[in-house]
């Protein structure tokens, strides 16, 4: 049973049951509120669609559509515009529309790319040099995996709980940041030294195909259950 509750005013109630939950937090919630039987299950990355430009390249003509799978931009980002999220009214989170608009200010040679998924959005990271991600909780978002699996280098925000437990490295699997000028400079960084950056992105993506895919996870929720 996989349950993610991320606000609940209600009290919790024990029951004989594994729960399986996506955030942290909010696993710490439950295990606060009286609920030990409760287990972090991390996203992952989708290897038969999370693919790299090589993998692409072995796939259907018409996956890689008419301009291939060649690196032409500076920055990709694949995803969702929002600005955080409102608790009570209150406005949270990192303001993804706002990060972006500085970002692509800066690289001007970038790729916004919306409502793309899969192969479709494959072929997008495959045509970045780098891939950029501002998860809007403080949580490892799909994202996260996804530009890994993909073998383009990730520079990401480490505002965020889970990092290190799942063995991720800054420098070493990704490239991270606490700031939008730390990305800035990261990302400056990352295309003026492209052997380094490909060393970064192999990493990240051996990492992820070795030990986070959904593969994994269904394994992970087996070894909790039984």
């Amino acid at each position: 049973m996989i349950i993610e509750i991320i606000n609940f005013p209600f009290k919790v109630i024990k029951f004989p049951i594994k729960f399986l939950i996506r955030l942290i937090p909010t696993v710490d919630k439950f295990k606060q509120d009286g609920v030990e039987n409760v287990h972090w299950l991390p996203l992952a990355c989708t290897p038969s669609t999370d693919l790299t430009a090589g993998e692409l390249l072995r796939a259907p003509e018409e996956t890689k559509g008419e301009w291939g799978v060649n690196k032409r931009h500076d920055v990709v980002f694949v995803g969702y515009l929002n600005n955080g999220y409102t608790v009570d009214g209150e406005q949270q989170g990192n303001d993804r529309i706002a990060a972006l608009d500085y970002i692509f200010g800066c690289f001007k040679n970038s790729w916004l790319s919306i409502n793309t998924f899969f192969t479709d959005a494959a072929v997008r990271y495959a045509r970045g040099r780098v891939g950029f991600n501002i998860s809007i909780r403080d949580d490892l978002n799909m994202r996260f995996f996804e530009i890994m699996s993909c073998g383009t280098c990730l520079v990401t925000n480490t505002n965020v709980v889970g990092i290190e437990e799942l063995g991720f490295e800054d420098g070493v699997h990704f490239m991270g940041y606490k700031t939008l000028e730390e990305a800035r400079d990261k990302i400056q960084f990352a295309l003026e030294n492209p052997m380094e950056r490909e060393d970064i992105a192999k990493a990240g993506h051996d990492l992820v195909r070795s030990a986070h895919t959904y593969e994994h996870r269904v394994q992970q929720i087996i070894d909790t259950i039984s």
